[in-house]
């Protein structure tokens, strides 16, 4: 009985280190993806003040209105489209 005992004890423990591997790991995965997002964000954002320089001096508040009125206009949302029809097609390999 008592080796039997040592034995579920010693699997209890197995498991609860591979519960915490992999807590760990996906702890990691976010951070990585947090990481990849905030970075993609700052890449948008420098690109925007690097073409409309001006925007650096509108508060965040202004700069959003401005950025929905400007997706508002039909040639925008077509060039969007267009560009995201183009990007899907290279991801997928069409």
């Amino acid at each position: 009985m008592e080796k039997q005992c040592e034995t579920t004890e010693q699997q209890l423990e197995q498991e609860q280190h591979k519960l915490n591997r992999l807590q760990n790991r996906a702890s990691y995965l976010k951070k990585v993806q947090r990481k990849q997002r905030n970075k993609r964000l700052i890449l948008k954002g420098v690109a925007i003040e690097t073409i409309m320089p001006d925007t650096k001096y509108l508060s965040q508040e202004v700069f959003y209105l401005l950025v929905e009125q400007i997706y508002q206009l039909d040639a925008v949302q077509k060039l969007v489209g267009k560009a995201f029809e183009k990007y899907r097609i290279i991801e997928d390999g069409e």
